[in-house]
C-alpha cells in the first residue's frame, strides 16, 4: 500500500516522490550500475525490489495494484533465505531493465511488453507518463491471465499526478469496495490528502510535506504511516527523484538505510566518476 506522485516545479521540472509501505522492517541500500546507461536505484535487501533513475534523468516509481504481490514477495524471500537461496523480485528486475532506456516512451513499451502491473510513473525533467497495468477480470471478479493497460501523459498544465492502490484509468484494478472496503477507503483518502496538499507545493520541501501528513488518528488513513506492529502496513521509507539534478534521495522511516563500510567506500569511488549523479539521504525524523 504505497502512495506515489509527481509534481511539476518551476526551475526543476517534474519531481517524483513515493511513500514506500511494507509490513516488514525494510533494509534498503542505494545501488549504482556502471553499465550503459548508468543507473541509481534503491535495493531492498530482502526482496531485491528496485526503482530509481538513470543517467539520462529518467525516473521510475511504482505503486502496486495487486496487493498479494507485496505479501508474497517477502514470504517467498524469507522461504528461500531459509533454504540458503536468493530471491529476486520480478517487478524490481523489470524496473531495473526499463531504466536501461533513455526515453520514457521506450521504457513504457518495455514495461507493457513485459506486462508489469501497477501504477507506474515514468518521467524526466520535461515529461511525465502514468502507466496503469492490471490483469483483466472475469464477470465474477476473478483474475484472468490477460494483461490490460492504459497510458496517460500528465500535462504540465495539470501540474501534478497522485496514485495509490486503486484503479483510476482501469476502474476495476486494485482495491475494490465490494471486496476490501477499509483498504479502498485508505487508498482514496491517502490519494486525496496528497493531491490537496500538492496543489500549493512550489518546492521539493513542499512535496515532502504533502506526502508526510499524519493527521488521522488511524494511521492507515494517512499518507505516512508510523506503525509498530509488523502485521500492519507502515511507511518504511520515502523516495524522491529529481530528474533535472539527476538525484535520488532516500529517507528511512520505519526501516533503515544499510551502511556497509567497504561498500560505502567503493560507492564513493564510483560516484566520483559520476559527476552528474548525486546520492543524498536525510536523517530519520520518524
Amino acid at each position: 500500500m504505497c502512495t506515489i506522485g509527481a509534481k511539476y516545479i518551476d526551475n526543476l521540472g517534474w519531481v517524483g516522490f513515493k511513500n514506500r509501505d511494507r509490513n516488514y522492517h525494510a533494509i534498503v541500500k542505494i545501488r549504482t550500475n556502471l553499465d550503459e546507461p548508468k543507473k541509481m536505484y534503491i535495493w531492498d535487501t530482502s526482496t531485491k525490489y528496485s526503482e530509481g533513475i538513470n543517467e539520462h534523468g529518467m525516473g521510475i516509481l511504482l505503486a502496486s495494484l495487486v496487493m498479494s504481490e507485496d505479501k508474497n514477495e517477502i514470504t517467498l524471500a524469507r522461504k528461500k533465505e531459509k533454504n540458503g537461496e536468493m530471491y529476486y523480485s520480478p517487478v524490481g528486475k523489470k524496473i531495473r531493465q526499463a531504466l536501461s532506456y533513455s526515453k520514457p516512451d521506450d521504457a513504457i513499451n518495455f514495461l507493457v511488453t513485459n506486462q508489469v502491473t501497477g501504477h507506474i510513473l515514468v518521467f524526466n525533467e520535461s515529461d511525465c507518463f502514468c502507466l496503469e497495468g492490471a490483469l483483466e477480470l472475469t464477470s465474477d471478479g476473478k483474475t484472468t491471465a490477460k494483461y490490460d493497460y492504459l497510458i496517460k501523459k500528465v500535462l504540465k498544465s495539470e501540474n501534478q499526478v497522485v496514485r495509490s492502490n486503486h484503479g483510476v484509468l482501469l476502474r476495476y484494478a486494485g482495491y475494490q469496495n465490494n471486496i476490501c472496503q477499509i483498504s479502498r477507503k485508505s487508498s482514496e483518502i491517502r490519494k486525496a490528502i496528497v493531491e490537496q496538499r500538492l496543489i500549493k507545493a512550489k518546492s521539493c520541501d513542499d512535496v515532502i510535506d504533502a506526502f508526510s501528513r499524519s493527521e488521522n488518528a488511524d494511521s492507515q488513513y494517512n499518507p505516512i504511516r508510523y506503525i509498530t506492529k509488523e502485521s500492519e502496513k507502515q511507511t518504511t521509507g520515502q523516495i524522491m527523484i529529481i530528474p533535472k539534478l539527476k538525484q535520488l534521495l532516500y529517507r528511512p522511516i520505519m526501516g533503515e538505510l544499510l551502511y556497509d563500510s567497504q561498500e560505502n567506500e567503493s560507492q564513493h569511488i564510483k560516484f566520483d566518476k559520476l559527476s552528474k549523479f548525486q546520492i543524498k539521504t536525510t536523517a530519520n525524523k520518524g
